[in-house]
């Protein structure tokens, strides 16, 4: 096989898929390279591919707020206004347009916690915060213990159980995933009837 020579007004140019347009990074691994004679190759750079911050929780967008952690940049491809319906490409999905719900609260939660003694001696121990919606997880931890007993639906509660009149030390934290947050805690001193 020989090589040609390439007649003279013809040019290889590398353009984005979708759009046809110069090849940007943001297209990287949806190019195409083709001959265009004198005339005819784009020199508008590509501008339908779009990065896009989004939650690694349920790829919507990412509001500013949101740890990069959480985050991840996905390229969508933004089709001008009018583009036929039945030529846009179907593996390249839209970007979302609702905001992630993973930090909704930034003001932290404040805790209250209340006691019920039971019939059988026992007393409920029930944690409430100022927005029980904001509130993920709530960690009991009793006299000291090394783990706490974590609850990540509510409601938030907790039984103490024990020899009648003896006392025991509740540590309460309340989380609401925002990581500028700290958790809302108390404790408190419950004595068994």
């Amino acid at each position: 096989m020989r090589d040609f020579a390439v007649p003279d007004g013809i040019k290889k140019v590398t353009v984005c898929q979708a759009s046809g347009l110069l090849a940007t990074p943001n297209c990287a691994g949806q190019t195409i390279t083709d001959w265009f004679t004198a005339g005819t190759a784009p020199t508008r750079p590509d501008d339908w591919y779009h990065p896009i911050r989004v939650c690694t929780t349920d790829g919507l967008l990412a509001t500013p707020d949101i740890p990069a952690s959480l985050t991840t940049t996905k390229t969508f491809v933004v089709y001008p206004p009018g583009y036929p319906e039945d030529m846009k490409d179907k593996n390249n999905p839209q970007p979302p347009t609702q905001n992630c719900q993973l930090f909704t609260e930034t003001i932290p939660p404040t805790l209250t916690l209340a006691q019920t003694p039971q019939a059988d001696g026992s007393v409920l121990v029930t944690a409430t915060a100022t927005d029980d919606e904001a509130i993920k997880e709530v960690d009991f931890t009793l006299d000291g213990a090394s783990k706490p007993v974590r609850l990540t639906q509510g409601p938030f509660t907790f039984l103490i159980k024990g020899a009648s009149g003896s006392t025991h030390t509740l540590h309460v934290q309340a989380y609401d995933y925002n990581p500028a947050n700290a958790p809302a805690a108390q404790t408190i001193t419950v004595t068994l009837p």
